[in-house]
């Protein structure tokens, strides 16, 4: 297997992949596109990135390092799309627990997905401790913030 093979395939399940070019040792990161690969040195400018074509890649560079992406483990029913009542924007969050607002750091609950499991929304009931009142917005966290990852997945999915 040739290192474009070994990069297409490592591609699939990996957030990233840090590559070294054989003939200077300049390092990098890279992913598969249309015309090949790019490859991104770190330039905040973008002067040293550029666009290989496959055989080029399988000649002049080796994979160093495949770090692995949490889309692996992601699910669609982990995530849910919500209402936030204090920025009144639709965010993804987690589907059990308190999230903090991806958009204005607020605690939110997966109402919607409470509502279907549980039928209509009853304060006095609510597991996450929701009473309809300003106190929502003190409610403790119990999830990490959601990533750029969690958040793409889960607009793409749910």
């Amino acid at each position: 297997m040739n290192e474009y093979e070994k990069l297409v395939q490592a591609d699939k399940t990996c957030h990233t992949l840090e590559v070294r070019e054989k003939a200077t040792g300049k390092e990098g990161v890279a992913n598969t596109c249309e015309y090949g690969v790019q490859v991104f040195y770190g330039a905040h400018d973008g002067s040293d990135d550029k666009t290989v074509s496959t055989e080029v890649f399988s000649k002049n560079f080796e994979i160093t390092a495949e770090i692995a992406s949490m889309k692996v483990s992601m699910k669609p029913e982990d995530y849910t799309i919500e209402y936030c009542p204090y920025c009144e924007s639709e965010v993804a969050i987690r589907s059990h627990g308190i999230t903090t607002c991806p958009s204005c750091g607020k605690p939110l609950a997966p109402c919607s997905v409470c509502c279907a499991e549980r039928g209509d929304c009853n304060y006095g009931l609510c597991p996450y401790g929701c009473t309809g009142g300003a106190e929502d917005e003190f409610k403790p966290i119990t999830n990490p913030p959601m990533t750029e990852e969690e958040i793409a997945f889960a607009e793409a999915n749910c």
